[in-house]
């Protein structure tokens, strides 16, 4: 939908009539034509909002609901008539489509909206191109019920495979590339940790469902751990592996596995926007996915974290609570499965603020050379940094191994000096 809004007396008096408080303002903003300067010349803006301003989106909402209303009251049946601005998803029996297309079309100008042929969607769940034969042929056409709202896609397993590896996974190479040729480590890393992991793909566990995604997440943790192994110079274990996945409360470094999160970020988000949804339909919503995404969950998670399939109202809405608990479990195995040494270490890396170095931000007079954050994160992280017999030797001959976090950069300047 292009806005054009043509600044007069209906766009003014939809203010008065609705928001009286505010008309004053609105009327001194958009009662005159405007100048835009552009070097010599003088530009009259006459139609649509001023880009920039505040009240912009909501003077445009003001508008657009008169044409929402008009629909709702002409083709009562739609199954759903909703809007986010100017991107409005319409649902139903084919003639109650179409006859709501038609308002938009001829109703729709005399309001200063104008349709965009080009990024509209015809889309059949029933794989029938005949539903389509009294649109116009401009528009895109869709029958086997793959589609994409607000940047999310629905439908098949392969779509929204296919969808994220076009939107991202094609992309992160390039990204993480020009991130592991920085000059320095420190840095690196936190544009790895902060722009570039786990933060890159909570908007797709969020929407869609975690079984239809499970290989695009795998894909893009790989990538993700690749870059982070390269940065360090060193392999990870299948133990540091577990550490760095876990968050800095449990001597994790924050590299989450978008895989082993889906099902808690899914769960949260469906839950959080059940109810708004219901009013949207004005009945009950089911989810065909969102069992198995709790069946999932609880494979992570100690008996007294699992939830009830069954009683959906008690499901928590909060990702942050669900991922703290699959943290907790991966922690608790991970000591489990650890030496006494290694039981220790991770013991002392989850005190409180032990991990503040990790994502502390490098300053001039305070930051780490290359090398010595590489040693640094080994050492957090359990991996050698000599071999066993460099090792054992260089302990014995300067009597170190009392604090885990900074020891061995002392370790290995001495063994260097000797």
């Amino acid at each position: 939908m292009r806005s054009m809004l043509f600044r007069g007396a209906f766009f003014l008096n939809e203010c008065f009539d609705k928001f009286p408080h505010i008309f004053k303002w609105v009327h001194f903003c958009y009662s005159n034509h405007s100048h835009l300067f552009f070097g010599n010349y003088i530009i009259s803006s006459q139609a649509g909002v001023q880009q920039g301003d505040p009240l912009g989106p909501f003077l445009f909402c003001l508008v657009l609901q008169v044409l929402i209303s008009k629909i709702k009251d002409e083709v009562p049946d739609l199954d759903l008539n909703n809007w986010y601005m100017d991107d409005g998803s319409l649902f139903g029996k084919t003639r109650d489509v179409l006859k709501a297309w038609n308002i938009i079309k001829d109703f729709g100008p005399s309001l200063g909206l104008q349709v965009n042929l080009s990024k509209c969607e015809l889309i059949s769940s029933s794989n029938n191109e005949g539903v389509f034969a009294d649109f116009e042929p401009e528009l895109v056409r869709i029958a086997d019920g793959n589609m994409t709202i607000l940047g999310s896609p629905i439908g098949s397993s392969q779509h929204c495979e296919n969808w994220i590896s076009s939107k991202l996974n094609k992309k992160l190479e390039i990204l993480l590339n020009k991130i592991e040729n920085l000059d320095h480590s420190q840095s690196s890393f936190l544009l790895l940790l902060f722009c570039a992991s786990f933060c890159k793909m909570v908007w797709y566990i969020r929407t869609i469902p975690p079984d239809l995604i499970s290989d695009s997440c795998s894909r893009f943790d790989v990538a993700v751990l690749c870059s982070f192994e390269k940065l360090i110079g060193a392999g990870l274990s299948k133990l540091s592996l577990q550490q760095a996945r876990l968050s800095t409360k449990f001597g994790g470094i924050g590299l989450r596995a978008s895989k082993t999160h889906s099902a808690a970020a899914y769960i949260a988000s469906f839950f959080m926007s059940k109810p708004l949804i219901e009013s949207f339909l004005s009945k009950q919503v089911s989810n065909s996915h969102i069992n198995s995404a709790i069946s999932m969950f609880n494979s992570l998670v100690g008996l007294d974290r699992c939830l009830d399939g069954s009683d959906t109202s008690s499901c928590p809405s909060n990702r942050d609570d669900l991922s703290h608990h699959i943290d907790s479990e991966s922690f608790s195995t991970l000591l489990a499965d650890s030496t006494n040494l290694n039981k220790a270490r991770l013991l002392v890396c989850s005190m409180p603020h032990a991990t503040a170095w990790v994502r502390a931000l490098p300053a001039q007079q305070n930051k780490f050379s290359c090398l010595e954050w590489s040693i640094c994160m080994k050492r957090w992280l359990g991996i050698p940094i000599f071999n066993q017999d460099l090792f054992s030797m260089s302990i014995a001959r300067h009597g170190y191994l009392r604090s885990p976090r900074f020891c061995l950069p002392s370790v290995w300047r001495q063994n260097q000096e000797t």
